[in-house]
């Protein structure tokens, strides 16, 4: 899949309220090795999820949007999301 395909994918199809959004802010350091393919990484397992409604990106801020909580909390489980994580704060973000 390209990535245009990717961002199309993920691009936010909220529907009617109530639904939930999660906000991540971060500031990158210098290096970022394996970032990326990190990232894409995730788009593509968070893509796949159920309750997973899209997300919007800005530089240092990342929205995502879910259809209910348990769909959140799938989320912060993922032993994927959960190693980005940990890489994240050792190595990606001050």
């Amino acid at each position: 899949m390209s990535d245009h395909d990717l961002q199309q994918r993920l691009r936010p199809h909220t529907p009617p309220p109530p639904y939930y959004v999660v906000i991540f802010t971060s500031t990158k350091m210098q290096s970022l090795d394996g970032y990326k393919a990190m990232s894409r990484r995730l788009y593509e397992e968070v893509s796949q999820l159920e309750g997973f409604l899209g997300v919007d990106s800005a530089p240092g801020q990342e929205i995502s949007y879910w259809k209910d909580t348990a769909s959140i909390q799938k989320w912060r489980e993922s032993t994927l999301h959960r190693k980005a994580q940990g890489k994240g704060r050792d190595d990606w973000y001050q």
